[in-house]
């Protein structure tokens, strides 16, 4: 009962908290309710919801973030790069084609096959998937590494965000659509992933980026940071199958970034920076007190 009574406790917290920003700030949507009752419903069912919900608490906060960022665009806060990036990209990894310099996001286009754009698409659709499931293996199997993981990760995309304000960046695919002139209002586009949404006979890419919320959020590719952060971890703790799994995730993701002209080769390199500041701050987060009560406090919630 005492068990039950503290995960209600965090359900109402978590609820509260959601509310207020979602309601209040950002404008609630159906997608809002549906992902309250959900968490809500893991939390406070079964001691194995509770426990999924904590390992996968970093990527639900960067859930909640990026969202909202939605309340405050970040075109409205600084200067958006468009030419100016692709200039730069072109610069330090343009390819010469018939004689003009061009980026390799375009190098790809006329190159596009069925295994890359597969190979590929497969891989960037395990942005989320892939680390949430390395996350629920860790909180059953090694607990004392998914604190750290799954909380390195939520650093990573706090960072990615600091990014994305200080320098509002539009994607490749925009700049070869729309040229040097800011749209605000344009929505998302799945770019060459189109290829892949073809070959499987779905639309699940234009789904996506036509929902998102924020196109102007080319640097860094946090698309690039997670499966670096999954490397890491998997190497550091000798989980050698996730290992292997975070190497496919990786190719196929930083080249799948630029092949389907979501980002440069600058977005993708800024996105594993992202990474390994995020580790690197980790590393001293975990010698304070602090983290060591909050890591005890988090293991003994996972052995419930």
């Amino acid at each position: 009962m005492e068990y039950l009574r503290r995960r209600l406790k965090i359900a109402a917290i978590f609820s509260l908290a959601f509310v207020i920003i979602f309601y209040f700030f950002v404008g609630w949507r159906t997608d809002h309710t549906i992902l309250l009752t959900l968490i809500v419903g893991l939390i406070t069912v079964h001691k194995y919801g509770y426990r999924a919900i904590l390992a996968l608490a970093g990527l639900i906060g960067f859930t909640v973030l990026y969202d909202a960022m939605s309340f405050i665009p970040n075109y409205s806060i600084n200067e958006v790069l468009i030419k100016d990036l692709y200039d730069l990209e072109i610069s330090l990894f343009g390819v010469y084609e018939n004689g003009h310099l061009i980026s390799l996001c375009e190098w790809f286009e006329p190159r596009l096959n069925t295994f890359m754009s597969l190979f590929c698409g497969f891989a960037y659709l395990l942005w989320v998937p892939g680390p949430a499931a390395f996350a629920l293996y860790l909180a059953w199997y090694d607990k004392p590494a998914v604190v750290e993981f799954v909380y390195t990760y939520l650093l990573a995309n706090i960072i990615g965000i600091i990014f994305y304000y200080s320098f509002p960046a539009a994607p490749p695919w925009y700049y070869l659509e729309h040229g040097d002139v800011l749209i605000s209002s344009v929505i998302g586009s799945e770019g060459l992933f189109s290829e892949f949404d073809r070959l499987t006979g779905t639309s699940i890419f234009h789904a996506i980026y036509t929902k998102g919320t924020n196109v102007f959020a080319a640097i860094p590719s946090l698309h690039a940071a997670y499966p670096l952060l999954g490397l890491i971890y998997a190497w550091r703790h000798k989980h050698k199958r996730f290992f292997v799994f975070f190497i496919y995730m990786a190719l196929g993701t930083w080249v799948g970034a630029v092949y389907s002209q979501h980002h440069y080769v600058i977005d993708i390199l800024l996105g594993m920076l992202c990474a390994l500041l995020a580790y690197g701050l980790m590393m001293q987060i975990i010698k304070t007190k602090i983290y060591s009560r909050f890591n005890q406090w988090y293991i003994e919630q996972l052995s419930f």
